[in-house]
This record gives C-alpha cells, structure tokens and sequence, in this order.
C-alpha cells in the first residue's frame, strides 16, 4: 500500500524600504530566447531584500534557508487562515557584481522543509548598479513562485517526493499568459528527483 499527500511552498521576494522608499516590489523582464530561460529576475547590488516562504501542508516546518549557499536567520512569522506557516528572512546582494548586458547571473534559493527534503531554486537574474535603479524598476512585478508537490509513503516505510506543479506567478494585467520556461526546479530527498519547467501566468 503507498499513501500518497501533497504538500505546497510558496516564495517571494521585497525590497527592505529605506527611508520614505514607496515601491518594494522586485521586477522580471522578459529576455527571449537569448538566454537559458525567457525571463530574468532584476535586482540590484548593495541592497536588501526579504524573502517571505509560506509552507503548507504535508512540510510545515522550514527548518534551514540558503541564499546563494548563505545561510540565513529564519524568523516565524505565524500561522495564516490557510493554516500554512509564514516565514521570512533578510539578504542581501553586498557581495555580488554587476552584470553585463551580455551575461546573466543565478539567484539559487535552497529551501530546507522537515521531513522532506532540500527544495533548490535557481533564478535567472540581472543584478544593477543602484544608480540605474529606475532600470530594475522596469518590467512586471514578481508576485510569488508557487510549488506544488506530492509525497508518497510505501508500506515499508520509504517515502519519495516529486513536483506536481511549479508556477511563476506575475502581478500584472498587461502581462499576457505565456508558457515559457523560466525556472528549473529541483526537490531532493535521496529518494527521487524530478526536474520540471515552471509556467508564467497572471494574478
């Protein structure tokens, strides 16, 4: 017999307001096909950012989060009306270098859920002078990236986990649906790994 549950994660990312700063949203632009995936994270450089995590389900505990192999301080935040646990953390971008028009950089999230396993996530990304912070400001707002996975338990104890679903999901009405691939999405536990493209869709 094998039991079967899924669970979910949501990530998303903010500036930290400086002083009378209005807009904390964090942008993608679109890139085509002239990198590995259509579309590319803006950041900036020297800057501070707070990454939320919403877990749910089958994995409510986030018990270790990494940012580019950083480690950082897991804040709880409490307990939402969907009964999943709120997260957050501060990093920052002191020590990454600007990138050319030419290149693009990686942003890996590394998520580490109790009971599950380490959720990695590689982000396409431009990161910009603070001087050029009108360009980063440029694009559609990045809402939330939603996983979605399923876990399964065999009568002899061994459990497995997969991606069911991975979305990118854009806050904005001008942004069409499109199905391009953005990200690739590792869940590891020793057990399986299954890789698989997010889709982009509007909320």
């Amino acid at each position: 017999m094998v039991l079967e549950e899924e669970g979910k994660i949501f990530f998303s990312i903010n500036k930290v307001p400086i002083g009378a700063t209005i807009d904390t949203k964090v942008y993608v632009k679109s890139d085509g096909v002239r990198f590995t995936d259509g579309r590319t994270l803006k950041l900036e450089v020297k800057t501070s950012y707070v990454l939320h995590v919403e877990v749910g389900h089958a994995a409510k505990t986030l018990s270790a989060l990494f940012v580019n192999s950083v480690p950082l301080a897991i804040l709880k935040v409490g307990e939402n009306k969907s009964n999943n646990f709120m997260y957050k953390a501060t990093f920052d971008t002191t020590t990454v270098r600007l990138t050319q028009d030419s290149e693009r950089d990686t942003l890996i999230i590394c998520a580490h859920l109790e009971g599950v396993g380490a959720l990695m996530i590689p982000l396409q990304t431009k990161y910009y002078s603070q001087q050029l912070s009108k360009k980063s400001r440029i694009g559609a707002p990045l809402g939330s990236i939603f996983v979605q996975y399923r876990s399964q338990t065999t009568k002899d104890g061994k459990k497995s986990y997969q991606i069911k679903k991975a979305v990118l999901l854009i806050v904005s009405s001008q942004v069409r649906d499109e199905k391009r691939s953005i990200l690739n999405l590792e869940l590891k536990r020793g057990y399986s790994i299954e890789r698989q493209n997010l889709e982009i869709r509007n909320v």
